[in-house]
């Protein structure tokens, strides 16, 4: 693994300092081919949390800038633990826990590694694997091309963090240990000793809804999926303006489409609830909480003035429109097509635009109205990094990683 910087830039007006960007580059254990692992991050030198960069194998702190250099210190091992714990400070609880510690061990399937403390219950760890595992399978289904970021990741990473929330990125998840103690179901309260049976029929659980959407958001975490409206990085809108990624709202809808097609009372609940929001262009105050409409409109929600967390159901609701216009097949063979393309140098269409040459371009382009998104990302194409490498060495990026 290799980190490219892409750009040192002092931003005007703002206190953050100077802002390096980058982009992750490995070899590809499958095509054995030089290709990006993460389409990109940034580092401020200003900004608490954002001066490091935490792997599943390292810990990268930025040393020292200036505008035409960039100095970062890899820390492996317990010495990534030491460092992490020094300058994680919001992030400590999730980020340091990548890292070795004495009491710590792991559980494994040929899919999944679950890092945890010693002495954690039995069927804490072993209710994860299996849903974890059963979760996967039925997106698997649906997407069967998700085999090759299976076989590119050897066995997806899962960590026990004594963390609030539940997390994830392109290389791993983490779950806080406190929300495996009890939890509903069915409208009861149950141990989960005693839930862990419910799930030997192969079923995604959906009393913890968070597994299937923290996977999705790793399972495509290298896609234009999770980032494929730009966001504030000019990796696939290279003339328009950057606008919001839909990754929150595509890690509701594909549990959505698991849910679909399993018969039990709690994925029927997990439909009902994500789909009775969904307006034409604006969210539905379903539950009468009083939100003003304007809080409500997909195009404020777009632009960051929505009410609360409202991006998760704003983007939800927009797959689950695409789906009705243009049928569910349509939409899950590119979403299908999309793992294939992640990481590659070499430019395509915009997911809009392809969206339009399978679905009608003005069908598309009524939506994306609707949802404030500026039609001419139709007619843009994309690149993962924005600029390729110089005479054309693509190998660069590579020339020390492992196949």
């Amino acid at each position: 693994m290799n980190i490219r910087i892409e750009s040192i830039e002092e931003k005007a007006n703002t206190n953050y300092g100077i802002l390096v960007r980058y982009s992750v580059w490995g070899k590809d254990s499958v095509s054995n081919v030089c290709s990006t692992m993460d389409a990109g991050g940034e580092f401020w030198t200003n900004l608490a949390g954002y001066q490091f960069r935490e792997f599943t194998d390292s810990f990268i702190v930025l040393t020292e800038v200036d505008k035409k250099k960039v100095t970062l210190t890899k820390y492996t091992g317990k010495q990534a633990k030491k460092k992490c714990l020094e300058l994680a400070d919001w992030k400590k609880q999730i980020a340091c826990n990548l890292y070795p510690d004495d009491d710590r061990e792991y559980v494994e399937n040929n899919t999944f590694r679950i890092y945890q403390t010693k002495g954690t219950p039995f069927y804490d760890t072993q209710f994860v694997l299996l849903a974890l595992e059963n979760c996967y399978n039925k997106m698997k289904q649906i997407f069967p091309n998700i085999s090759y970021r299976h076989a590119k990741a050897n066995r997806f990473q899962v960590y026990q963090s004594e963390g609030t929330w539940p997390s994830a990125d392109y290389e791993r998840i983490s779950i806080p240990q406190y929300i495996l103690n009890t939890y509903e179901y069915e409208s009861k309260l149950i141990g989960i000793e005693n839930l862990y049976p419910k799930i030997q029929d192969n079923s995604c659980p959906f009393s913890f809804d968070f597994i299937p959407h923290e996977l999705t958001h790793l399972v495509f975490a290298d896609t234009f999926l999770q980032r494929p409206y730009d966001g504030y990085l000019a990796t696939e809108v290279t003339e328009k303006k950057s606008i919001p990624s839909l990754n929150e709202g595509f890690a509701e809808f594909v549990p959505y489409l698991i849910a679909k097609k399993q018969p039990d009372v709690v994925a029927k609940s997990y439909i009902d609830q994500r789909t009775k929001f969904c307006g034409k262009d604006a969210l539905l105050d379903v539950d009468n909480m009083g939100i003003p409409d304007e809080q409500l409109l997909y195009k404020n929600i777009l632009e960051g003035n929505g009410y609360l967390q409202s991006h998760y159901n704003m983007g939800f609701c927009f797959y689950k429109r695409v789906e009705d216009e243009c049928g569910e097949e349509v939409l899950t063979g590119l979403i299908n097509e999309e793992v294939l393309i992640a990481g590659s140098i070499r430019s395509y269409p915009s997911f809009f635009g392809k969206l339009a040459n399978s679905c009608g371009k003005e069908k598309i382009q009524e939506i994306m109205t609707d949802y404030g998104f500026d039609v001419g990302l139709i007619d843009v194409h994309r690149q993962i990094p924005n600029t390729g490498f110089s005479s054309g060495q693509q190998v660069m990026g590579c020339t020390l990683s492992r196949s």
